[in-house]
């Protein structure tokens, strides 16, 4: 509940801003005359989520901020900054929070302004704001020493520079390391997946595909459907039909997002208001081989 001195001395800078922008100008050392009108104040609209944060126990204390991205935004440091500053705040006792960047392909860095690890923004008085990361170029990684690595990090050395012209002994590998970690069944299904889905960032799916078709059947991936039934389960609080629709539109932007150009606006409107069942289970079977949106829906009846 807002206190009441919050809702009365709000009610007084609404009512008089004019005099409360002059106050807040000189005292920021701007200008006099200095112009500003008021906008909209809440915040609740802003809901963000990191990708991944891990509290660190023991050494250096604190938490570890990982930000997985496949395809660059420029707001994306602006937002990673917000998610630093919101991750430290709220469990300040903790420690510092350590942000990195784990950039999934070569098209992923802004090639007019490469990352440096830091994110600054300046004033007239100087810095008054930066982020800190560290960035890790996954191509640049060796792809023999991240096989041996544990196997939740194995896919990762399928996206190096030097895997390139030996994915299918690597595939192999990676198949054969899983099985003498004898991993479970589950596990061992969702990281070929993880393979095959992440290959789709730097190689052509007609290529790609047909390496996994020993090792992993899409249409019957546990973990596919896992998907599936999650999805059917949220919807069927608003109706299972509906709920399994969106659940399935959900599937095809989720495949598609990681490898294909950003959804135009014409075909989210045209996602957004297919109806047919069997059709965008089609789709989303088609995705994994498909180079294009252009191309997925233009092979749609």
């Amino acid at each position: 509940m807002t206190k009441p001195f919050d809702a009365s001395l709000k009610q007084i800078i609404d009512a008089h801003y004019p005099e409360w922008v002059s106050f807040l100008c000189e005292a920021l050392g701007l200008p006099p005359d200095t112009k500003a009108i008021p906008r909209d104040a809440d915040l609740s609209t802003i809901s963000p989520q990191a990708d991944n944060l891990f509290d660190v126990l023991t050494g250096e204390k604190g938490i570890l901020h990982l930000e997985l991205v496949a395809r660059w935004a420029l707001d994306d440091l602006p937002k990673f900054q917000l998610y630093n500053s919101i991750a430290w705040y709220r469990q300040k006792d903790k420690g510092p929070v350590r942000t990195i960047l784990l950039l999934l392909r070569t098209e992923t860095e802004p090639k007019s302004n490469p990352l440096t690890g830091f994110y600054t923004i300046t004033d007239e008085a100087g810095v008054y704001l930066q982020l800190r990361y560290t960035v890790i170029r996954v191509w640049n990684l060796q792809c023999d020493q991240l096989l041996a690595l544990p196997p939740g990090l194995l896919p990762l050395a399928l996206l190096t520079n030097d895997a390139r012209g030996r994915l299918p002994e690597l595939i192999e590998k990676i198949d054969h390391r899983l099985e003498q970690e004898k991993v479970t069944k589950t596990d061992h299904e969702e990281l070929l997946l993880a393979c095959n889905i992440l290959l789709g960032l730097r190689y052509d799916m007609d290529d790609i595909n047909p390496l996994f078709r020993r090792f992993l059947d899409m249409e019957e991936s546990s973990t596919y459907q896992g998907i599936l039934n999650k999805g059917r389960e949220k919807g069927m609080e608003k109706g299972l039909q509906e709920g399994e629709l969106r659940t399935l539109r959900a599937v095809i932007f989720e495949l598609g997002e990681g490898r294909l150009r950003a959804l135009s606006t014409e075909y989210r409107e045209k996602l957004a208001s297919t109806v047919d069942r069997d059709l965008l289970h089609k789709l989303v079977l088609r995705v994994p081989s498909t180079p294009s949106w252009t191309v997925l829906f233009s092979e749609s009846p």
